[in-house]
Order: C-alpha cells, then structure tokens, then sequence
C-alpha cells in the first residue's frame, strides 16, 4: 500500500514482504486458493501442475491438502515467482521440509516461463497477473506451457472490501491527502478485462465467475489491527496524534462492516468481504 512513498515495482514489493506475505493477506489469498484448486478436474499422481507467481506455496499447500483429504497421490509440482524471497520461503516449505515430495521450486518471471510447450495438465496463477510486468506476455505463457486438454485457473480482485474503508479512516484525518492504494491497475477489478487478455492469449473456453472471501481475523479487531500495521509504511509523515485518529476511526468502521463467518477448518472468523475474478481457462 502506498501513498506518499515512492512506488516500488510489485517484485520488489513481493520481495521485501516475504517474509510477513501471508499474515499480511488476511487468509483471503489461502480462502480464495482452496476455492480454486477445487475448479481443477481430474487430479491425480500423473498430474503436472504449475503454481504460477506462488508467492509462499500457497496454492501448492492448497492442491496437496485437496488431494489428501480425497485420498489422491500427490501430484507433480512447479512453484515460480519472480521475487526471489518470496521462493526462498516456498523451498524451504516444501524442498526442505517435505523431501519425499515431487515438488519443484524456481525463481522465474512469469512472462518468461522456462519450461517447455505442452507441460502443464493443470495452472494456477492465483492473484499474480495483475501484478505482471506484461500480462499479456504472462497469459501467452499460461497457454503455451498448458497441455492441449488442460485446465488453467487464473484469479484477480473485483472488490477489495478494506480499501474503501481505510479510505474513509484516512479522510476523517486527511481529506485532501492522497488516498492509500495498491499498485493494481484499475483494468484488473474488472471480469471482463481478464477474460479478454486470456483469449487475446489464445484460450478459447474461458468461464468468468466471482469468489467471496474475506480478509479476516479471530475478531474485527484484529482485522483492523492488521489493516493499521499494513498502512503505516504509508502514513510515515503523519504524526502520532493523526496515526490515533486514524485508528480510532478504522476500528469503528471494521466493527461495523466484518461479519462473521466459518473458515474451512470449522472456526469462526470475522472478516471484511471481499470479491475476487475467478478465470477457468480451457485448452
């Protein structure tokens, strides 16, 4: 998130949050990945499977759970992502501590995939190609490494419930300043862009659908103690007094807009909705 900074390329972003990625996402990107690999068909130990920009694995974790509780052979796994903290954490994940598993790890742009043609049954690019340095280049890639057959799923954000709720906090405060925001493009909130570069890609079969899930906590108040940790980075040149303000105001709104949910272990959660672009891409 930034604001008054200057603005880093997403890789470098990525590369200097590793290390707090997931905790930073409120469990939305592990939600949003359990749907997903739920849309992949005919999983089993033949399975060649591309974890596209993995950030930490999580899709991988993911698959490999869905493929345990089904009592399905684990399949064969690739992780890439361009920013190479961000693999550090996945090998060490998966390479170091789950040896006996084919499991594959690399540092590699995705708009510059080193595999061959025809690799892939199955691709996840979950929320990364809005961060692409050339999405269209990267969707060229997500088709040309998928096996003719093969299913590719690729996600990005259409509401991003907490954004407009910081906006408001910081308004209370700040109203002329610039508003906090992520480095996505406005094209990638909207379905019908996604759609349109995987079939400029050269997908023929692209169904578009949305996925709920939340940015969350045991309670909201944790939601808006992880949103306030996440922004500070971009409120450097506020004082303490605005920096109270501005979490006071938070707090109230958090309270008022999470709502209460069950995550997919049984707990209960509090979360702030949020909407994603799920894209399943035939070849």
């Amino acid at each position: 998130m930034s604001s008054s900074n200057p603005p880093k390329t997403a890789v470098q972003h990525f590369n200097q949050t590793a290390a707090a990625y997931e905790a930073s996402t409120g469990g939305c990107t592990r939600e949003l990945a359990r749907h997903v690999v739920g849309l992949l068909p005919n999983l089993d130990d033949n399975s060649v499977v591309l974890d596209n920009a993995c950030g930490t694995g999580i899709a991988a974790e993911e698959l490999l759970h869905h493929m345990a509780t089904r009592n399905v052979k684990p399949a064969t796994l690739h992780l890439v992502d361009a920013a190479p903290g961000m693999v550090a954490i996945a090998r060490d994940k998966f390479e170091g501590q789950q040896p006996n598993l084919n499991i594959h790890c690399a540092t590699m742009p995705a708009e510059r995939l080193d595999f061959p043609d025809k690799t892939f049954t199955h691709s996840i690019t979950n929320l990364g190609i809005l961060f692409f340095t050339d999405a269209d280049q990267g969707a060229k890639e997500i088709f040309r490494t998928l096996k003719p057959g093969g299913t590719a799923v690729v996600t990005s954000w259409q509401d991003l419930g907490y954004l407009p709720l910081l906006h408001q906090a910081q308004q209370t405060v700040r109203p002329d300043a610039p508003l906090i925001n992520l480095p996505i493009k406005d094209v990638w909130f909207r379905p019908e862009h996604v759609r349109e570069v995987l079939e400029r890609a050269g997908f023929g079969e692209v169904e578009v659908s949305a996925a709920r899930v939340h940015y969350a906590g045991e309670r909201a108040r944790d939601v808006s103690s992880l949103l306030n940790t996440q922004t500070k980075s971009s409120l450097q040149d506020w004082s303490e007094d605005e920096l109270g303000r501005f979490e006071d105001a938070l707090d109230e709104l958090i309270e008022a807009a999470a709502e209460k949910f069950e995550k997919p272990d049984g707990s209960a959660a509090m979360g702030i909705p949020m909407v994603a672009i799920v894209a399943v891409c035939r070849k």
